[in-house]
């Protein structure tokens, strides 16, 4: 029998999948922090990433939750979204910023499709290619990208 739900508005009889949390999976380095976590990716080799809203915006960390490093440090302004690519490239998209960051597993930048700190529309036919607030993006075979219009933009009609 299914225990008693107490955290949401989730139906009484649901049934029990088995998760439990797990208080400090991740060991970060002494005085260090997540600020809130926007997202998480693994790669092939079993690392876990972690996207939040700190000055260390993302982190790696290894399958078993020990710090391994921290990434484009001081890069981001308010991280969202995070993808890894079949060669374990990660792209990163950040609200705050309006850009869409390609790195290579070694952290190294390879793109940023964006104008940091300019919020506009993407014109194919325009000389500017500007994002507006990307949240997400979805990775294809042939490295193909896409991002939704931003959530806040798209709202407002």
């Amino acid at each position: 029998m299914a225990e008693k739900n107490t955290v949401g508005p989730y139906p009484e009889n649901a049934p029990d999948l088995g998760y439990r949390p797990v208080p400090d999976v991740f060991r970060l380095p002494r005085g260090v922090n997540f600020g809130p976590c926007s997202s998480v990716a693994g790669d092939s080799q079993g690392h876990i990433f972690v996207f939040n809203r700190s000055a260390r915006a993302l982190m790696e960390f290894t399958g078993k939750g020990k710090y391994r490093r921290t990434l484009a440090q001081g890069l981001f302004t308010q991280p969202h979204g995070l993808r890894i690519d079949a060669k374990d490239n990660l792209w990163a998209t950040d609200v705050g910023s309006h850009i869409v960051v390609k790195m290579d597993p070694k952290g190294r930048i390879l793109m940023v499709l964006g104008i940091k700190g300019r919020a506009e529309d993407w014109h194919q036919a325009g000389h500017l290619r500007c994002f507006n607030e990307p949240n997400d993006l979805a990775v294809g075979r042939a490295t193909k990208f896409m991002s939704p219009r931003a959530m806040a933009r798209a709202s407002r009609g």
